[in-house]
């Protein structure tokens, strides 16, 4: 699934480039007012990378389905980590991936629930997906 030529010719292609593209603009267009704006040019293209987005990403029939995946086993991984936190499971990862690296502060004042929650938000959807896997099919193949 090819972006957008204009878009990408503009805006780049990968989402780090995409980012900075939008932040330079912000700041030329905004240093110095009392407001925060794109340049007309860049907020052209991304309206039109969002108008993308929506038709083959986020209404798509197969996006659809992935979701009902995800929507599934997300209570299985919130509860599997709860555990995890709940019977001091150190191999885990939301241990050595998430809790170990976070501080004092954060442990004491953010319940379990809020630590998994918030560990499942830094989650991009290639590793939710290698967990489920890992956790559901934990044999190799």
């Amino acid at each position: 699934m090819d972006l957008p030529k204009s878009c990408t010719d503009f805006l780049c292609n990968i989402n780090s480039q995409i980012i900075e593209t939008l932040i330079k603009s912000i700041i030329v267009n905004s240093y110095g007012q009392d407001w925060i704006a794109f340049d007309e040019e860049t907020s052209h293209h991304l309206l039109e990378l969002k108008k993308y987005n929506y038709k083959n990403i986020y209404t798509d029939e197969n996006v659809k389905k992935s979701n009902s995946i995800i929507y599934r086993t997300m209570g299985i991984m919130f509860d599997k980590y709860l555990s995890d936190i709940k019977t001091e499971n150190r191999s885990s990862k939301i241990f050595k991936h998430f809790l170990d690296y976070k501080n004092e502060a954060y442990l004491v004042n953010f319940s379990p629930a809020e630590q998994v929650r918030d560990f499942i938000a830094t989650m991009t959807d290639r590793y939710y997906n290698e967990e489920i896997k890992d956790y559901l099919l934990p044999w190799k193949w």
